[in-house]
């Protein structure tokens, strides 16, 4: 039930590989309050790993062909996310235009961790997941910016927060990416305390087609 994932995952949970790439991303990004990023590189049988970390901002360019990702095979990305929200439209784009990408984590400063991996059908087009993607977020966004005006004491910057969960929680009812993470007890709180005006956001983004 938003806000948690439809999968949920711990940190510990993750391989050693990943728990390093994501202590490390994290650790950059609060010395820099920039966007750092990793990656796991994957063997032909995804068993084997083997890490590599770079300092920088994520290049979301979809062809990623000046960085040294341009010559992995399969591997996981890792970056931070300074706000601590969830997996942006870019995140997702970037995802989906790389296949090689097998699945994308952002870590939030304040322990959250999101993930998200693109099913691959041949009966939904990818260019019409990522129509309906960033269809989401204007809809998502638009909703909350209406909603927080009329009806939330604090705006809505509570409510565009958690925008871009509620649009990796509907892709993933869907069955266009699989959605996984944590989220932290304070931010379960917030949605709570007004959980009407989050769930109509929500129901604006389900709705979206």
């Amino acid at each position: 039930m938003f806000p948690t994932h439809p999968i949920p995952i711990l940190p510990n949970s993750l391989t050693q590989r990943d728990q390093k790439a994501r202590n490390w991303v994290i650790y950059k990004g609060k010395l820099t309050g920039n966007i750092e990023y990793a990656w796991i590189v994957l063997s032909v049988d995804n068993s084997k790993m083997r890490y590599r970390g770079k300092v920088g901002k994520v290049d979301l360019h979809p062809s990623i062909n000046s960085s040294p990702l341009s010559k992995c095979k399969n591997y996981h990305f890792h970056h931070n996310h300074p706000t601590n929200q969830s997996l942006s439209d870019g995140d997702y784009y970037m995802l989906a235009m790389n296949s090689r990408m097998i699945r994308c984590f952002s870590h939030g400063h304040n322990g959250s961790m999101h993930c998200a991996s693109w099913v691959r059908t041949p009966t939904i087009p990818l260019w019409k997941s990522v129509e309906l993607m960033r269809r989401m977020f204007a809809v998502g966004f638009q909703a909350a910016e209406t909603i927080g005006y009329h009806y939330h004491p604090k705006g809505s910057s509570l409510l565009k927060y958690f925008v871009p969960h509620m649009v990796g929680q509907v892709l993933h009812e869907r069955g266009i990416i699989s959605f996984s993470g944590l989220t932290t007890p304070s931010e379960v709180a917030i949605v709570n305390n007004d959980q009407l005006l989050f769930q109509v956001v929500l129901e604006a983004v389900r709705l979206t087609r």
